[in-house]
């Protein structure tokens, strides 16, 4: 008989995608446990009612269904690595194992070391099978889960459109003051009063993106120097 052609096959299976599903199904049931334990603690101690009595049912049933697909998921991905360690730990022995029958001169290895690699593929396939039917657990109760909770609308997604940057007009000029009346002598005497240039005008506003942002600041600009041209007037 040819080597290649006696029957003695590898064992096959991907050891790192399976760690990478495992790992997937332990978040999940993690990222679920806690979703559970977090819509059963929600209360409102001071809400009272027929309202507040179907607010419990649907808590709790959503709460219980969370915790129901955790533990699924928990269970799969612990099957999964049982199979998972069980598949990295016999792919090298039987690797050996087919090279030995193919090269020792004892007789019967070859026979001997097949009768091994059948009870590998057995341990395989019925730990395969656990790992499978939790999965398809986890799916179910993942529907479950999805049937509990209640329909809500699905909102248009919203755009912000661009915001055009609008022209902003020149503020109008401020006009000139009177001449100042000289201060009274005396102990009680005004000082000089300030005055404000012929030419004083609202500074124009920040480059703004807003417009209405740019009409507050133009706003508080102007009632800064009307502030200020009162306070000259009533020193006057």
């Amino acid at each position: 008989m040819h080597p290649n052609d006696d029957g003695l096959t590898p064992l096959r299976g991907n050891v790192h995608a399976i760690t990478n599903e495992h790992e997937r199904l332990h978040q999940l049931a993690s990222g679920l446990e806690d979703l559970g334990q977090f819509v059963r603690a929600a209360r409102v101690d001071e809400w009272t009612g027929p309202a507040s009595d179907l607010a419990l049912d649907g808590r709790i049933r959503i709460a219980t269904t969370c915790l129901r697909a955790a533990a699924a998921h928990a269970w799969a991905a612990n099957a999964l690595a049982d199979y998972r360690d069980m598949l990295a730990t016999l792919q090298p022995v039987a690797t050996s194992l087919i090279a030995e029958a193919r090269t020792s001169p004892i007789p019967g290895i070859a026979e001997l070391n097949r009768g091994s690699l059948d009870r590998f593929r057995d341990q395989l396939t019925a730990a395969g099978q656990a790992a499978a039917a939790g999965m398809n657990q986890a799916a179910i109760e993942l529907r479950s889960l999805q049937a509990a909770l209640p329909d809500l609308p699905v909102l248009p997604a919203f755009t912000v459109p661009p915001l055009a940057r609008p022209a902003l007009a020149p503020a109008p000029a401020m006009p000139a003051t009177t001449a100042p009346v000289p201060a009274k002598s005396g102990r009680h005497a005004l000082s000089p009063p300030r005055s404000i240039p012929s030419d004083a005008h609202l500074p124009n506003p920040f480059r703004l993106g807003d417009p209405a942002q740019a009409r507050l600041v133009v706003e508080l600009n102007n009632q800064l120097l009307l502030a200020l041209r009162g306070v000259n007037l009533v020193s006057s």
